[in-house]
C-alpha cells in the first residue's frame, strides 16, 4: 500500500535525461507534515529509487541540498551522521544505522519517462509462538 501522498503506479516522476548517469534526481511529494520524499539514482541504464529517510534519525538523507552519491559513485550517503549505503540494496554498511536499509520501491522507463512503479508488499508478520503465555491486546 502506498503511503497517502505518494506517487501511484504509473505516475510520471521526471524524464529519464533528467536523472545523470552517475547522478541522482530527488523530489517531494506532498507538502507541510504529509510529505513523500523520493531519491533516485541511475547508474548507466538502471534506476535505484528509494524514500529519501536515512533509517537512523529519520532524516533526509541530502538535508534537501541535493547531494546523495559519495565521490565513487556506488554509494548513497547521509550527510546528517555519515552513514553510507550500498546504491544496489540500500543496506547500510558504514555510521550509525548499523545494517538498517533504506525503503526501496521500484521505478520503470516507459519510453522517455520515469514512473511509479509497484510499492513494495508489508513483510508477513511473524507466526504466533505458542509458548507465548502474556495476555492477549485487548485494546480495540
Amino acid at each position: 500500500m502506498f503511503p497517502p501522498v505518494a506517487p501511484k503506479p504509473g505516475d510520471t516522476l521526471c524524464a529519464f535525461a533528467e536523472i545523470p548517469d552517475g547522478g541522482t534526481w530527488s523530489r517531494l511529494y506532498g507538502e507541510a507534515r504529509e510529505i513523500f520524499p523520493i531519491v533516485v539514482a541511475r547508474k548507466g541504464e538502471r534506476l535505484y529509487a528509494y524514500v529519501n529517510v536515512c533509517p537512523h534519525q529519520f532524516l533526509p538523507l541530502d538535508g534537501y541540498q541535493g547531494a546523495f552519491l559519495t565521490d565513487d559513485g556506488d554509494h548513497l550517503y547521509c550527510m546528517q551522521h555519515g552513514a553510507v549505503f550500498r546504491l544496489d540494496d540500500g543496506v547500510c554498511i558504514e555510521g550509525p544505522c548499523g545494517g538498517r536499509r533504506l525503503l526501496a520501491f521500484a521505478v520503470e522507463v516507459r519510453g522517455a519517462d520515469v514512473v511509479m512503479g509497484r510499492w513494495p508488499d508489508p513483510p508477513p508478520r511473524p507466526p504466533a509462538d505458542p509458548n507465548d503465555r502474556s495476555p492477549p491486546n485487548r485494546a480495540r
